[in-house]
């Protein structure tokens, strides 16, 4: 190996290199002596005044005092004003009647009147003795003999009459109360009797919602009322499922009332359909649209 170089150049310093971890901390050294106390400071500020405390209770009443000589009397006062008049008094019993006094002249007779309306009509007499039995007649020229054979009556001598063929207009049928009739009874143009009292009836009950406000809300009255009438929840022994209804075009409808103060703009057409504005909800949840149908 040969000699050793001589040294070279002190290099730069390096770059700094990372921080190490910290190291643990040391033990807390021992207390030292207390310090000597400090001067007194200030009086601190008076606080606020405490709640008055609670009125004790009322010491024993004292005795009563002797009563005192009684004063000289005070001089007269003055008249007072004049009080208001008393009610009037009952009324006395009443006095006895006086004489008759004496009967005035009679008047003149006045004029007939017109005569009176007629009486009703008496009662029937009764009748009369039956009269006696006249002579007895001739066999050979008071009796016959009568056949019928069709509309055609025979009599016994050759003689014969036409009886008219019934068609029905022979029977009288007169309207009454209520009662129409048409026609005259002929197999043309038959009686018909009607009835023409109205035939009236209420609808079933129905919700309306009136939880809001709207306009031009809509119910079908006829809907309603057949859905209820052919689906009744109960029927009494026997009766049919379902009752009779009318279409809608055989009704008029009516709205007989509706409160105002929650309903406005209602309204019915011919099909029963029913239109209506809620324009308040009802103060105690309850409000009323009365409905009537009447038959045509």
């Amino acid at each position: 190996q040969g000699p050793t170089g001589a040294k070279g150049d002190t290099g730069d310093t390096g770059a700094t290199g990372a921080q190490g971890p910290t190291g643990d901390t040391g033990a807390t050294g021992a207390q030292g002596p207390t310090g000597a106390q400090g001067p007194t400071g200030d009086t601190g500020a008076t606080g606020a005044q405490g709640p008055t405390g609670a009125t004790g209770a009322q010491g024993p009443t004292g005795d009563t005092g002797a009563t005192g000589a009684q004063g000289p009397t005070g001089a007269q006062g003055p008249t007072g004003a004049k009080g208001d008049t008393g009610d009037t008094g009952a009324t006395g019993a009443q006095g006895p009647t006086g004489p008759a006094g004496s009967d005035g002249i009679d008047g003149a007779v006045g004029p007939q009147g017109p005569a009176g309306p007629q009486g009703p009509t008496g009662a029937t007499g009764s009748q009369g003795p039956t009269g006696a039995t006249g002579p007895a007649g001739d066999p050979a020229t008071d009796d016959q003999t009568l056949s019928i054979a069709g509309d055609q009556l025979s009599i016994s001598g050759g003689n014969t009459i036409t009886v008219p063929t019934a068609d029905g207009t022979e029977t009288i049928v007169t309207a009454g109360n209520d009662i129409s009739v048409t026609g005259n009874g002929s197999s043309a143009t038959p009686y018909i009797i009607a009835n023409t009292r109205p035939n009236i009836f209420y609808p079933p009950s129905i919700a309306v919602d009136a939880s809001s406000t709207g306009t031009g809300r809509t119910i079908n009255l006829h809907t309603q009322y057949t859905a209820q009438f052919g689906s009744p929840m109960v029927a009494s022994n026997l009766a049919p499922g379902a009752i009779p209804t009318y279409a809608n075009t055989e009704l008029y409808y009516y709205v007989t009332y509706y409160d105002n103060t929650v309903f406005d703009n209602v309204s019915v057409d011919e099909f029963g359909v029913m239109t209506y504005d809620v324009i308040a909800t009802p103060t105690d949840y309850n409000s009323l649209i009365n409905v009537v149908f009447v038959v045509k």
